[in-house]
C-alpha cells in the first residue's frame, strides 16, 4: 500500500501559561507592546500640555475680567473729579494795552525768549525807548496752527 503525500503541517503556535517565562520577565514588554508605548508617550504630553495652556490661558482671562472690573468700579464715579492742570499762562498783548516794558521783559524772559539786535528767529526779541520788536514761536492751537509772527511795534507809553 502505498501511503498518501503528507501535506506540510502548519505550525501553531504553542500555547502558553499564564506566566511569563523567566527571558521575559526580565526584559518587559514584547516589541510590538514597547512601540505602542514609545508612540502613546508623546500623545500623552502633548495632551496633557495642551489642557495646561488651556487652563493657564482661562485662569489669565478671568483675571484680566477681575482687573478691568476693579478699575471700572475705582475711577467710574470719578470721571470728572480730578482738577485738571493748566501749564501754560497766555499772555495777550493787543493794541492798547497797558503794559509796562519791565513786566514785558519778565514775560519774555521766563517764555525763553532770546534778546537780540534784530530778532529774525522765532522766539526773539530787541527792545530800544518805548518799543519793542518780537519774532514769536509758531504753535498749535485748538483750531489750528498759529504760524511764527513778528510784532514790529510794541508801544509800552501807556504803563
Amino acid at each position: 500500500m502505498a501511503k498518501a503525500p503528507q501535506l506540510p503541517r502548519k505550525k501553531t503556535a504553542k500555547k502558553r501559561s499564564k506566566k511569563a517565562s523567566p527571558k521575559r520577565a526580565v526584559k518587559g514588554r514584547s516589541k510590538a507592546t514597547k512601540k505602542s508605548v514609545r508612540r502613546s508617550r508623546p500623545r500623552r504630553w502633548l495632551a496633557r500640555l495642551l489642557a495646561l495652556s488651556f487652563l493657564f490661558l482661562l485662569g489669565l482671562g478671568l483675571y484680566l475680567l477681575y482687573l478691568d472690573h476693579t478699575v471700572r468700579e475705582k475711577f467710574e464715579g470719578r470721571r470728572w473729579a480730578v482738577p485738571a492742570r493748566l501749564y501754560g499762562q497766555p499772555l495777550e498783548v493787543y493794541q492798547g494795552m497797558a503794559i509796562t516794558a519791565q513786566r514785558l521783559t519778565a514775560e519774555l524772559k521766563r517764555l525763553g525768549y532770546r534778546k537780540v539786535k534784530r530778532p529774525l528767529q522765532p522766539g526773539s526779541w530787541s527792545h530800544q525807548g518805548d518799543r519793542f520788536l518780537l519774532r514769536t514761536r509758531g504753535f498749535n492751537f485748538w483750531d489750528g496752527n498759529e504760524p511764527s509772527v513778528t510784532w514790529r511795534s510794541l508801544s509800552t507809553r501807556g504803563a
